[in-house]
């Protein structure tokens, strides 16, 4: 087993190096490539390694950039962000809060955290453009944004919460508080988080936009 750690870090290793040297290139093809020479030299059928491929993670990396590189090629982003910008023109300290409060929104709306955050990323880089503040707080804004919002019994981060439960704790009510607890923290600790942020950043140094 440690012999195919290594050559999986290995065959990593050599995916990021062939993708960083030859920028037209797919690294996911070499890392295809690699993978099943791995595969041949542990003796795994290719059936098998076929099914260790992640469909959902896949179906959320193809269609999400899929869906808003067209809404940014044709502009529906930029518009959108300009909006927001235009909304909230009088105060200079709000752009970074609001790309918090938004991502937070979308997904307590259902959406959970990935698509939250994938939906909310271009937005909040054009807002961060136009307006001026540190890009350091976009990442930030977002992700905790999204991660405070995703934790609600609606939202897929309880249903991940739950799933990582059954099998540890046998009563189904004691994991139901047990989860929304650890939701509820982990929001906290996410607003506590963003909030050290936007004074370490200065996330009220923002233009007025106009």
């Amino acid at each position: 087993m440690t012999f195919q750690i290594a050559l999986c870090l290995l065959a990593l290793v050599i995916s990021i190096v062939y993708g960083s040297k030859y920028k037209k290139a797919n690294a996911g093809i070499m890392a295809m490539a690699l993978a099943y020479i791995i595969a041949m030299i542990s003796g795994i059928k290719p059936s098998t390694l076929i099914g260790y491929w992640p469909v959902k993670i896949t179906y959320v990396l193809v269609s999400i950039p899929m869906f808003f590189g067209y809404a940014s090629q044709n502009g529906t982003m930029e518009l959108l962000a300009k909006k927001v910008l235009y909304a909230t023109r009088k105060w200079s300290w709000f752009p970074p809060v609001s790309i918090f409060l938004a991502s937070f929104l979308v997904s307590t709306c259902g959406a959970g955290q990935i698509a939250a955050t994938a939906f909310m990323s271009p937005i909040a880089f054009m807002i961060a453009a136009e307006s001026g503040f540190s890009l350091m707080l976009v990442p930030l804004a977002v992700s905790l944004g999204s991660l405070c919002g995703g934790g609600f019994i609606w939202c897929a981060g309880y249903a991940t919460k739950m799933s990582y439960l059954n099998g540890i704790i046998e009563s189904e009510e004691a994991k139901q508080v047990m989860a929304r607890g650890a939701g509820l923290e982990a929001s906290l600790l996410c607003l506590i988080i963003f909030a050290i942020s936007y004074v370490v950043f200065r996330g009220w140094k923002s233009r007025t936009y106009r």
